[in-house]
C-alpha cells in the first residue's frame, strides 16, 4: 500500500490505563482527573477476574493540551478493608500495570517517569500506624500503587512521542 501523501491515522488523545483491582471486600473506587478537572472512561474492559483481584482496561478520550497532569484518586479504603483468607491478608489497593497515551505504550518507562503518589490519610492514622511500626510517607515517587487513600500524578507533554524521548533515552 502506498501511503505517499496520507496522513497517518493515530487515536490523538487517548489514554489507555491497565490497572489491577484488589480487595477483601469490595472493589477499590477510583476517581480521574485531568488538569484538575474530573474526567470519565469512555469505556472499562474487564479481561482477568478472580474473587479478590480484577484486571482492567480503562479508556479515556480526552483533549491533551501541551502540559498535562493525569491524576487517580482512591478515597474509599478503611481499615475494615482488609480480610484474613485462609491465613492471608487481602489488602484493598490499586495497582498500574501500564498507561499507554496517543498508541505509545510507557512499559517500564512508567516507573522512571517519576509518578507520584500522596495519601490523604489523617495525620491521627499515621500516628497511630507508627506507634503500630509502621512509617508512612507524605509522598511516594516512582510509585504504580494505590494503597492508601490518596491521589497518583502523572505529569507529561505533547506531543508524547517526544516527551517519551527526552525522558527514557
Amino acid at each position: 500500500m502506498d501511503l505517499v501523501g496520507q496522513e497517518a491515522k493515530y487515536d490523538m488523545n487517548k489514554i489507555l490505563l491497565y490497572v489491577e483491582y484488589h480487595w477483601g471486600k469490595r472493589r477499590p473506587v477510583i476517581e480521574f482527573e485531568l488538569n484538575h478537572n474530573k474526567v470519565y472512561p469512555v469505556n472499562e474492559t474487564i479481561f482477568q477476574a478472580s474473587g479478590t483481584q480484577e484486571n482492567s482496561i480503562i479508556e479515556f478520550d480526552l483533549e491533551l493540551t501541551a502540559q498535562n497532569i493525569f491524576s487517580i484518586h482512591m478515597r474509599d479504603k478503611t481499615d475494615n478493608d482488609t480480610v484474613e483468607i485462609d491465613g492471608e491478608y487481602i489488602e484493598h489497593w490499586v495497582k498500574i500495570r501500564e498507561i499507554e497515551i496517543d498508541n505509545i505504550k510507557f512499559e517500564t518507562a512508567l516507573y522512571i517517569s517519576d509518578p507520584e503518589f500522596r495519601h490523604s490519610m489523617t495525620q491521627e492514622w499515621v500516628s497511630r500506624m507508627h506507634d503500630q511500626g509502621y512509617e508512612i510517607q507524605e509522598k511516594y515517587h516512582r510509585c504504580t500503587e494505590l494503597r492508601l487513600n490518596g491521589t497518583w500524578t502523572l505529569k507529561f507533554n505533547l506531543p508524547i512521542w517526544q516527551w517519551c524521548t527526552e525522558h527514557f533515552a
